[in-house]
Parts: structure tokens; sequence; C-alpha cells
């Protein structure tokens, strides 16, 4: 599951860059409104980080699978947004879930494989 998760976080990440062209047309934006947009994903993911490990580390991976409910319940309403706010909130949301895909990862190769097998299984 996490590496599903892991593999739907770097897709979400990226899929405005394939559909510039759309969501210009569509919020009407310029390269600046844009940039904003995108740089709510990440702003979200950088602020996710601590609190996710966090939260992994107290209650285990099911909150690995909450935030990928929620990142998909966000990424449906980012896809029926009409307003640029709410749709840098959607992907700001989006950001501060899938920061759980890459350390619900790290947290199974650190309990389930030895020291010696870490950076291999991090590297894949």
């Amino acid at each position: 599951m996490c590496c599903g998760f892991l593999f739907s976080e770097i897709t979400l990440r990226v899929f405005p860059n394939i559909i510039t062209t759309d969501l210009q047309y569509h919020f009407k934006l310029l390269d600046t409104g844009l940039g904003v947009l995108s740089a709510s994903y990440i702003a979200g993911y950088g602020i996710g980080q601590i609190p996710a490990g966090i939260l992994i580390d107290r209650f285990g991976l099911k909150v690995v699978a909450i935030a990928y409910i929620v990142s998909s319940l966000c990424l449906v309403a980012f896809i029926r947004c009409d307003q640029l706010p709410l749709a840098c909130a959607c992907r700001f949301a989006m950001g501060l879930c899938t920061a759980f895909a890459f350390l619900g990862c790290l947290k199974i190769i650190f309990s389930c494989f030895s020291t010696r097998n870490h950076a291999f299984f991090i590297g894949m």
C-alpha cells in the first residue's frame, strides 16, 4: 500500500506540469498564478513531514491509509474547483497528506529489514 501511495504522491506532484495550459485556461492564470498553484503542493508537503513522522511513529501505518484516502478526496475536490484559492488549498492539503507516503515506506523498511539492507530498499 505504501509503495502505491508513493507512486501516486509522485504523480500528484508532477501532474500540474503536464496540464499547464489547461490549468491556465481554466483558472485564467498567468505564469505567476500557476507557480503559486504548483508551490502550494510543495509547501504542504514540506510542512507535513514532521507531523507525519510523529503520527506514524505514534499510531503506526494506519495513519498512512487515512492520509491516502484524504489525499484522494482532495484530488477530487481539486478537479471540481473553479476558483484559484480553493484549488491552492486543495493542492496544499494534498501535499500535507502525501507527506505520509515516503515516511510510511521508510517505516516499513526500517521495521522489516536489517540495517545492512536499508540503503538498498530505500533506493528501490
